[in-house]
C-alpha cells in the first residue's frame, strides 16, 4: 500500500544506469553496469484514499558489460487508488522497456546508445477524487574514459508524449551539455574528447498522467519515446 509522497522512492528502483570504469587500465570490462526501468504512482493528500501497486516490485534490470551486446529491460504493473468507501476512484497501468548498448575498440571509446519505449494508461472510475498520478521512469548514467581523444556527436530525440527531465554532459565533473525539460523534441551537440579524462552522460526521461487530467467515466493513454545516441566522430 503507497500513500503520498511515500512511493517517490520507487521512482530510485526504476533507475537506468550504464556505469564504466573509470580507469581505462583497469583489468575489469570496459563497461559494467545495468539497464532498468520501473514506475510507480501515488496521490494527493486526502488520509482517506489508499493507493496499491501489482506487482510490488515491478521493476527489472540486464547487467551490461562491453561485451554483452544490447541489453533490454521490461516493467510493468497495475495501480488502484481507493476513496474512503473502499471503491475504485482510479486506476491504471504501465509497460515500458529500456534498452542500451556500449561500443568500444579495446578502450577507445566508440558509441554509447540508449532508447526507452513508455506506455501509460489511467482510467477514472468515479467522481470521488484521490488525487492519483501516474509515472514511468527511466534513469540512464553513463561514465567512461578513453584512451584517445577527439570529438563525439551527442544527439537524443523525444516524442511529444514524455519529459526529458534532464540530460547532461560533465567532464570531470564540469558541465559540457546540458537541457533540463526542453521544450525542443530534438538536439544535438559536439563535444571534445580528452584522453585520459571522465566524461559522465546522464538523462532522466518521464511520462506521466493524472487522475483529474481524465473525465470521470473516461480512460487516457500515453506512449512515448526517447533516443540518445553518442558517437566518436574524430
Amino acid at each position: 500500500m503507497l500513500r503520498g509522497q511515500t512511493a517517490v522512492a520507487i521512482a530510485i528502483a526504476a533507475a537506468c544506469a550504464l556505469v564504466v570504469p573509470a580507469s581505462p587500465a583497469a583489468a575489469e570490462p570496459v563497461i559494467d553496469g545495468e539497464v532498468s526501468i520501473g514506475g510507480y504512482a501515488y496521490g494527493g493528500p486526502s488520509a482517506t484514499c489508499g493507493f496499491a501497486q501489482n506487482p510490488h516490485n515491478d521493476g527489472e534490470s540486464k547487467t551490461l558489460t562491453s561485451t554483452s551486446g544490447r541489453r533490454t529491460a521490461r516493467g510493468e504493473a497495475r495501480f488502484n487508488a481507493t476513496d474512503g468507501s473502499g471503491e475504485i476512484s482510479a486506476h491504471g497501468r504501465y509497460e515500458s522497456t529500456a534498452s542500451g548498448i556500449a561500443a568500444f575498440d579495446g578502450e577507445s571509446f566508440e558509441r554509447l546508445a540508449y532508447n526507452a519505449e513508455h506506455f501509460v494508461r489511467l482510467a477514472n472510475d468515479k467522481r470521488s477524487d484521490c488525487g492519483m498520478r501516474m509515472f514511468s521512469v527511466s534513469l540512464a548514467s553513463v561514465n567512461f574514459v578513453s584512451d584517445r581523444g577527439g570529438r563525439v556527436h551527442l544527439e537524443w530525440d523525444r516524442s511529444a508524449g514524455g519529459t526529458l527531465e534532464w540530460l547532461r554532459v560533465a567532464s570531470n565533473g564540469d558541465r559540457v551539455y546540458e537541457r533540463v525539460r526542453p521544450d525542443a523534441r530534438h538536439g544535438d551537440v559536439t563535444f571534445r574528447l580528452r584522453r585520459g579524462v571522465q566524461y559522465s552522460v546522464s538523462l532522466n526521461f518521464t511520462t506521466r498522467l493524472r487522475e483529474r487530467s481524465v473525465p470521470v467515466g473516461e480512460d487516457l493513454m500515453k506512449t512515448s519515446h526517447v533516443r540518445v545516441v553518442a558517437e566518436y566522430v574524430s
